[in-house]
């Protein structure tokens, strides 16, 4: 909407203004009420208002980005006192207040949705082998890792720590998507030349897998792998030890031989 410019600040054009006053406003609140719209029977042959909007609504359907002027647009609470406003504790309290015991229900009806629609074998089904699919494009993978700020976790950062500090130029982390295996992500690989993979297992994000089936897996792409729980990362000896002899050894039936897990 229109706005007038004071003292460098854009004044939004109802500033003041009631029903009474402004017959803008007051075609507003008729309309609310049910009421006819002045504009009823225009045509944008014959309103320029309407045929603006007719004008957006046409490059919204090409796909283009209709101008709208958004107020804000360009402001920050750094140069505008009004979305300045929009930033103190005072709003947000206000927010939280009007908020608490209210009954939120479109989660719920999500997650309705949602168990309903899984709860049908035929959609689980299909809803898995899309996902196969998806996880053999490595291009996927990398988007999705990307989309997701992919980060090392908690204990991830503790055994890249400990990797860094006795093994030096040896071995980088990769579980940020940077290498795809069979649609698997390993965590570590060894960067000298080595075909081997370091693979830090949580009790809570891989309970139920088996460290097996991740071996096997790399070792059809000529990959020897070595498995470290996350509750060994207390005992650094322990794995260093675990990943000098895992290093160390030049064949996959040497490796085979590694303790794992």
């Amino acid at each position: 909407m229109d706005t007038e410019v004071q003292n460098n600040k854009r004044i939004p054009w109802n500033t003041g203004l009631t029903k009474e006053t402004s017959p803008s406003l007051a075609i507003m609140a008729n309309n609310k009420r049910g009421k006819p719209s002045s504009r009823k029977g225009l045509t944008k042959e014959t309103d320029a208002s309407v045929a603006s909007m007719a004008l957006k609504i046409s490059q919204l359907k090409k796909g283009k980005q209709p101008i709208f002027g958004a107020w804000n647009k360009g402001l920050t609470k750094e140069t505008d006192e009004r979305v300045a406003s929009q930033f103190t504790s005072e709003r947000s309290k206000k927010i939280s207040n009007a908020l608490t015991g209210r009954e939120i229900t479109w989660g719920e009806k999500l997650s309705k949705a949602s168990i309903k629609r899984f709860t049908d074998p035929a959609q689980r089904e299909v809803s898995r082998q899309t996902m196969l699919r998806n996880f053999q494009n490595p291009e996927w993978v990398k988007n999705l890792y990307k989309a997701r700020n992919a980060k090392p976790n908690k204990a991830e950062l503790k055994l890249i720590g400990i990797l860094d500090k006795n093994f030096p130029n040896e071995w980088e982390y990769v579980g940020d998507g940077k290498m795809i295996l069979a649609g698997k992500i390993p965590d570590f690989i060894n960067v000298n030349g080595k075909k081997q993979v370091i693979e830090l297992f949580g009790r809570y994000w891989h309970r139920g897998e088996n460290p097996q089936d991740r071996i096997d897996l790399f070792k059809q792409f000529g990959f020897s792998t070595v498995i470290i729980m996350d509750n060994e990362l207390k005992d650094e000896r322990l794995i260093v030890e675990r990943v000098q002899d895992f290093s160390s050894a030049t064949t996959l039936h040497e490796v085979s031989n590694v303790r794992v897990g």
